[in-house]
């Protein structure tokens, strides 16, 4: 029985105070203290991990070019051998091992920018973050860990950004959609989506929320990005409609993040997932803001009146339909 259903019970006054919190305990719904303790562990051996990582990147920095080449090859590898041992000794299933394996892919790409310095292999950056990713997909795969997996997907979203830059300039621009790197991130979400019911280390959504989060983002600075500039893809200022090079740009702009968003919609709103399904609302309640002001004229004092009202209206209107959403989706979550 879900938190919600269980206060409307209690709003009822079929539970009283007491009801209301053993009825929180039965559910699962309130950490005991073993969780406390196991959670409380938890926190200090990832800010452990993330201090010393964090040292020793420092430590580098502040005496790296008093170093010569063998001992910053020998303090490197120490810190990967001993990462690596740790996660040997350790049960991969528990937190210890993992976090270990996560300290070794973070050293894995140390070594990797390491080498390259002291060697001056001239590799471009890209091939430096393409190599760590490729060096630390075993690692990943051995540890079934969110943090590393979410790790590994930023070495190689980086490591393309990077490769798209030597191309063009406009790689993350609000003019023009990322192909590339849209097409990365919506197949490991779908991937992720399609797995995470054979792998019990995928069930948590962490890391789909945030490749979802990531990628209406990319679609909604295209959408409004089209919508809030529409004269110069399709429609030109004497009349008519532009040339077939501004259109065409315009629909592989705004197609791929209609598609996404109203895709990305109707499929979780079956799956009654609020995060995801409050992604393309507000991408679309941003467009309908943009596009009225964009026929609008931005030096009058009355337009921004306007469109602050229109914008508060919206986000109560957005506002009150996703709790309606929620309360009709942990309603029927309660009575099955």
């Amino acid at each position: 029985m879900s938190d919600h259903r269980l206060r409307q019970l209690a709003a009822q006054g079929l539970l009283d105070a007491s009801g209301f919190q053993r009825a929180l305990r039965m559910a699962g719904l309130r950490p005991t203290p073993p969780v406390w303790r196991k959670q409380s562990d938890l926190l200090l051996l990832v800010g452990g991990v993330l201090m010393l990582l964090s040292g020793i990147v420092s430590f580098f920095a502040w005496n790296w070019n008093a170093l010569p080449g063998w001992a910053k090859l020998a303090l490197v590898l120490t810190g990967l051998v001993l990462a690596a041992g740790v996660s040997l000794i350790s049960p991969w299933e528990q937190a210890r091992g993992q976090w270990s394996l996560f300290a070794a892919v973070v050293m894995i790409g140390v070594v990797a920018a390491v080498v390259g310095q002291v060697y001056q292999t001239g590799a471009d950056p890209w091939q430096l973050f393409a190599l760590w990713a490729v060096l630390g997909l075993p690692w990943t795969l051995l540890a079934r860990f969110q943090p590393l997996w979410l790790l590994w997907l930023c070495i190689l979203s980086l490591s393309l950004w990077l490769w798209q830059s030597l191309y063009s300039n406009s790689a993350f621009s609000m003019h023009a959609i990322n192909m590339p790197m849209l097409l990365l991130h919506t197949l490991a979400l779908l991937s992720w989506e399609r797995w995470r019911g054979h792998l019990p280390h995928w069930q948590h959504r962490v890391v789909p929320r945030l490749l979802g989060a990531g990628i209406a983002w990319q679609c909604t600075l295209a959408l409004w990005s089209v919508v809030g500039d529409w004269r110069n893809y399709f429609w030109m200022e004497h009349g008519g409609w532009h040339d077939g090079v501004g259109v065409l740009q315009g629909t592989i702009t705004l197609l791929p993040s209609l598609l996404w968003l109203g895709g990305g919609f109707a499929l979780y709103y079956r799956r009654k997932e609020l995060f995801m399904v409050t992604l393309p609302v507000f991408a679309a309640g941003g467009a309908i803001l943009i596009g009225v002001g964009s026929r609008m004229r931005m030096s009058d004092t009355g337009t921004w009146l306007i469109l602050a009202l229109l914008s508060i209206a919206m986000s109560i209107g957005v506002v009150k339909l996703l709790r309606q959403w929620h309360g009709q989706w942990s309603e029927q979550e309660g009575a099955a």
